[in-house]
């Protein structure tokens, strides 16, 4: 790891070109390096793993804030005695059958029938259908905050009765949420992890993989940005800047790498 951030820095003082951090290069400023042009080589192929990644922080400001609110949503809605706080058990058991569906279902009839599945299009299916997760959830909040009896001040009205009262709108409406969470995971995250671990380079394979690892970090510090949205009456405008940010970022997606796949294939 020392030997990859010292590449990096001469990388950068070289114009950030990593062709500058060879040892022929650093050579002719007077300067011996313990690493070989193979080495660069390895970093130059992560560098190029890690581009898929950068997009991945605002799937995970999505993912985080929707879903972590979806517990708090449901406490504004009539819940027929559930807890709020198990509704979230139907992302749980969404997994439980829509993974095997597609991994062992799926994805086999599509390498039967020969179709083209690559990891970048299940990578854009999942921000794709996180992205209609979080339309329907915006959706379902606006339908919250038009229900009485407190309406954009769930709990907090008169007729709450002390908050124990919620606005007269069923819980489980939320349900497709949780399963297009579940849909999102399987084709964005599991893909995700297997892409950066199958693409980064032998002795590169534990940078790659914090890389990947620090995405989910940098999308909590990003979350920070929307606090002040997260409460009532503003969580409608939250879900849909998410929403916008993550269709924005599918798009992006599929534009700048749907092509990575096939030069992979050839370079192989």
């Amino acid at each position: 790891m020392p030997d990859v951030v010292s590449a990096l820095r001469c990388g950068v003082a070289g114009g950030f070109r990593m062709d500058a951090a060879k040892p022929d290069a650093q050579l002719q400023h007077g300067r011996r390096v313990t690493w070989n042009d193979a080495f660069i080589d390895d970093i130059k192929r992560s560098l190029l793993t890690c581009r898929v990644l950068l997009l991945f922080p605002i799937h995970w400001l999505c993912y985080n804030q929707t879903f972590n609110n979806l517990i708090s949503q449901a406490g504004q809605m009539v819940t027929y005695g559930i807890p709020n706080d198990m509704i979230k058990i139907a992302g749980a058991i969404s997994g439980i059958f829509v993974a095997p569906i597609i991994q062992k279902g799926l994805y086999p009839f599509f390498t039967k029938k020969q179709i083209s599945f690559s990891p970048i299009a299940r990578m854009a299916v999942g921000f794709a259908v996180l992205t209609l997760s979080m339309v329907y959830t915006t959706i379902v909040q606006k339908l919250v905050y038009q229900t009485g009896p407190c309406y954009d001040t769930p709990l907090a009205c008169p007729d709450a009765l002390d908050r124990t009262v919620p606005n007269q709108i069923s819980v489980f409406l939320q349900l497709p949420i949780y399963f297009g969470g579940a849909l999102a995971e399987v084709f964005c995250l599991t893909t995700g992890t297997e892409y950066a671990y199958n693409h980064a380079p032998k002795r590169m394979k534990t940078l790659v993989q914090s890389i990947w690892l620090a995405m989910a970090g940098i999308g909590s510090c990003l979350a920070l940005a929307f606090t002040p949205l997260t409460m009532d009456p503003h969580l409608v405008t939250m879900y849909a800047i998410l929403s916008g940010l993550l269709g924005g970022a599918t798009i992006l997606l599929w534009v700048l790498f749907h092509n990575v796949d096939r030069v992979d294939d050839e370079s192989e």
